[in-house]
Parts: C-alpha cells; structure tokens; sequence
C-alpha cells in the first residue's frame, strides 16, 4: 500500500507563517499608543494583515485542493496496486511458466547474463536510457548489449523480441 508521511510541508509552514504575520501586525496595531498612532502607520499594518490574511486563506485553499488531489491518485494507486496483485495471484503459475520458457530461450541463443538482463528488462518495457541508469553504464553500452541480443536471437528488434514470447499468448477477437 502506498503511504504518505505526514510532515508539514513547506506551503504549510509558509500559510502558518502568514497566519502569524496577520496576527502579529493587529496586535501591533493593538498595542500601540492611539495618540501616536498616525493614518499613514494604520494603513501599512492593515495593509500587511489584509494581505497576509489573504494570503493564508488563498495558501489554505490550495493546500486542501492539492491534498485531495494526492489522496485521489493515493486511492488509484493502491487500487492499481491491489488489482495487479490480484492479475498476479491469478495467473502466478502462467507467469511463473513463462518466466522459466523465457530463461530458457535465452540461454538458447547463448545471451551472457548482461543480456539477459537487457533483453528482460527491454521486454518489460524499460527505455535503454532507464536500463543505463539501473546498471549504472552508458546507454551506449546497453544499445551495444541490445544489439548483440537482437543479432543472436535473428531478431530485428523490441518490437520483435516481445512479438517471439508474446505473441501466441494475446487472443485476437478476430480469428
């Protein structure tokens, strides 16, 4: 399950902030001595709690906005999460099947461990850019791995390499 933690982040200690300020400038003008209390004096320290006061409110909006926003895409989270567990839980045994026929076939074509793990991962869906990152090596390095998996398979690329494993397995509403 997908859990937030539950720090106060920076927009809400800035909206504290702002509640503070706005209650601090009423209280100087609170505070001060009437009789040299000018014009000019009340409309700077109302000015900075009407603006401050403002600010809070707007802040407060968009903070309660945003938190339904996170605990919307919280729930759709924990939903995907639950129903690919339950895809998992369901055809564990296919999956588990298909993984071993895959392992198989790779040690077939003769791939070393490297491009092994390239050609799972490219059938996974991964970017050689995101693969580069997982190992940490250039994404130079992992086109070259690609391309050796690609040549000792007799494949011409991804698209091809999924289409050898998957392709038997996708029903088409048409045959």
């Amino acid at each position: 399950m997908f859990k937030r933690t539950s720090l106060p982040s920076t927009n809400s200690l800035l909206a504290i902030f702002l509640l503070l300020l706005s209650c601090a400038s009423i209280l100087d003008l609170a505070l001060e001595d009437q009789e040299d209390l000018t014009f000019a004096h009340m409309m700077v320290e109302g000015s900075i709690f009407g603006i401050s006061l403002t600010a809070f409110f707007l802040l407060s909006n968009r903070i309660k906005t945003v938190q339904s926003e996170v605990n919307v895409v919280s729930r759709q989270l924990n939903e995907i999460t639950e129903q690919a567990g339950l895809w998992k839980k369901r055809a564990g045994a296919f999956v588990e099947g298909l993984g071993r026929e895959i392992e198989l076939q790779f040690r077939e074509w003769g791939l070393t461990p490297m491009e092994q793990e390239v050609a799972l991962l490219l059938l996974k869906g991964f970017s050689l850019q995101e693969i580069a990152q997982i190992y940490e090596r250039s994404e130079r390095t992992i086109r070259q791995h690609a391309g050796v998996v690609y040549q000792k398979s007799n494949l011409s690329g991804r698209a091809e390499l999924s289409a050898f494993f998957l392709e038997d397995l996708l029903v088409s509403e048409t045959k």
